[in-house]
């Protein structure tokens, strides 16, 4: 399987190589300096318009966004009365995040508060802390960018309206993040920063047994994906789940995910996107003929048994049967490939209209897609 890859790529890579020898040669007997920078010229344009050609202005959107610093308030308070009047000024986030992320039981006021001490004067906490600090500031940039995202919302999305609350959160690793209705019944998203610290936290460390904190998951936990992360929890809410079962039809879904995502953030690089190392991405782009083949060879695109539809589209450190560079999630690549060629062929197509196709095979069927040859 792997030699296949390998034989189709390097074809292509030699196609491509010989295609640009005789761009070059044909330059050279054309003796022109001038006709030769009106060629570079065109390139370098070429690749700035498909940079460029998914920005849109949503400059004009007011986004009045509102974050709260738990984790900050948490690190700051010195009496039990002041604890208490935290309890009552942000109730529905309190009461998760105390005794459910926290996992402090609901007893008394004054255990509850003795849970809340302990968890302040712990030395991994206070270092954590620290890092938080280190790393996101005051929070205007992290503020900016989550901001940016719900101004491509409403843009691509204009019934949608509700901007949520963003709280921020240390839960000694617990979670990551959670969506809840707020007291004032406003939607609420909730961050766990201490969840965003790589690669300046060894998160295996933690418990090198634990598969949550192998590297090809923890590497995503920093920052610069923390944009990304909130962008995936709106669209999922916006989605709800694949219809239907087989390969086809999770890999589609998720392609949609994909595809949206990389709208809402139009600067963020591929492998932000995909959630791929550089070289994963570059693999996936060199690669996109035979993964297309093989999946094709191998029937799988009408596959429904959950195990091996699974192992195509979700987390993993490598897809099973390619080669051992091919990164997890390849069929979720692919279903973005799709995605992409549909709404190439199809540009009046609104992302809402997008998601109300259901049908996947229809989707494949007009894309007319042809995976590129890398």
């Amino acid at each position: 399987m792997g030699q296949n890859f390998i034989k189709i790529s390097t074809i292509a890579q030699q196609l491509s190589s010989t295609i640009w020898c005789f761009c070059i040669d044909t330059i050279k007997h054309m003796h022109s300096k001038f006709i030769f920078s009106i060629i570079i010229f065109s390139i370098i344009t070429f690749f700035w318009s498909c940079k460029s050609e998914k920005k849109v202005d949503v400059s004009h959107i007011d986004m009045p966004l509102e974050v709260v610093r738990i984790d900050q308030k948490i690190a700051n308070i010195k009496s039990q009365s002041e604890f208490d009047q935290l309890m009552k000024e942000y109730p529905a986030f309190m009461d998760l995040y105390i005794f459910e992320a926290l996992g402090i039981p609901a007893q008394t006021k004054d255990s509850v508060w003795m849970g809340i001490e302990l968890f302040k004067k712990d030395s991994i906490i206070n270092a954590v802390q620290k890092q938080i600090n280190d790393k996101f500031g005051d929070g205007n940039n992290m503020k900016a960018q989550i901001a940016d995202v719900y101004r491509h919302i409403q843009h691509y999305f204009p019934q949608w309206k509700s901007v949520p609350r963003i709280y921020t959160f240390s839960s000694g690793f617990a979670i990551q993040q959670f969506v809840f209705q707020d007291k004032d019944g406003r939607d609420a998203l909730a961050i766990g920063l201490d969840m965003f610290l790589d690669p300046d936290f060894d998160y295996k460390s933690l418990d090198p047994e634990n598969t949550n904190f192998s590297d090809y998951i923890t590497r995503t936990w920093n920052k610069e994906h923390l944009a990304r992360k909130v962008a995936e929890q709106s669209v999922k809410e916006m989605m709800g789940e694949p219809n239907g079962f087989k390969l086809l039809d999770v890999m589609i879904h998720n392609g949609k995910e994909l595809y949206i995502i990389d709208k809402l953030l139009p600067t963020a690089h591929d492998s932000i996107i995909h959630e791929y190392t550089g070289q994963q991405t570059k693999w996936c782009q060199e690669n996109e003929l035979p993964m297309w083949s093989y999946f094709v060879s191998q029937k799988l695109f009408y596959e429904s048994e959950p195990r091996k539809v699974t192992k195509f589209v979700s987390p993993a450190p490598f897809t099973p049967d390619m080669p051992e560079q091919a990164p997890g999630r390849t069929a979720n690549y692919l279903g973005y490939q799709i995605v992409k060629a549909y709404m190439d062929k199809y540009p009046n197509t609104t992302l809402p209209q997008l998601l109300g196709i259901k049908n996947a095979q229809e989707i494949l069927d007009k894309s007319k897609y042809k995976p590129s040859r890398g």
